[in-house]
């Protein structure tokens, strides 16, 4: 009986991600070629797995970091703990550290959060429209927003611990706050 209910569930996550690694094949592999240094950070409004809504707007007036990623990609497990430390490290000088699931359904997402125990990071869920507009073509995509609302860098793979306190120098040192 758990078996025939495990089998939709992994079908259906498997085919969520062939979907989006087609739709991430359409726009070419490699680093984020979406909006370069300086460039304002384009809007969204997504649905986040506390059945909420977040928007980039509500983020402005605070440094942001942005991570693309799927449940199914090792990268992207290995590099989350790191992104809690951040946001708990920085969280009095205001960072934002928000997920972005590629494509995936909120109970399975949720499911595989918690069971990582990292429920404190809050996650989106993009069908893939907003990853298009951030340029996102290969996961993680790591993108750092400052708090201006223009981007201030972005990184494609396995974020390094150089590349996360790199990018998180260019926004934590933002003038603008």
């Amino acid at each position: 009986m758990r078996a025939a209910l495990v089998l939709p569930n992994v079908l259906a996550t498997l085919l969520g991600a062939l979907a989006i690694l087609a739709l991430l094949a359409l726009v070419g592999q490699g680093a984020a070629g979406g909006p370069g240094g300086g460039a304002a950070a384009p809007a969204f409004r997504l649905a986040t797995l506390d059945g909420g809504t977040v928007e980039l707007d509500a983020l402005r007036g605070r440094p942001a970091l942005l991570y693309f990623f799927a449940t199914w990609c090792p990268s992207c497990q290995l590099d989350l703990p790191q992104l809690d430390a951040a946001q708990r490290e920085h969280a009095e000088r205001g960072l934002a550290v928000m997920l972005i699931d590629l494509g995936e359904s909120p109970g399975h997402v949720r499911a595989v959060v918690e069971g990582w125990g990292l429920e404190r990071l809050p996650v989106a869920l993009d069908d893939g429209a907003v990853a298009l507009r951030y340029g996102v073509r290969t996961l993680p995509t790591t993108v750092f927003v400052g708090s201006d609302g223009t981007v201030r860098g972005a990184h494609a793979g396995p974020l390094a611990a150089a590349a996360l306190e790199a990018g998180l120098a260019r926004v934590l040192a933002d003038p603008g706050r």
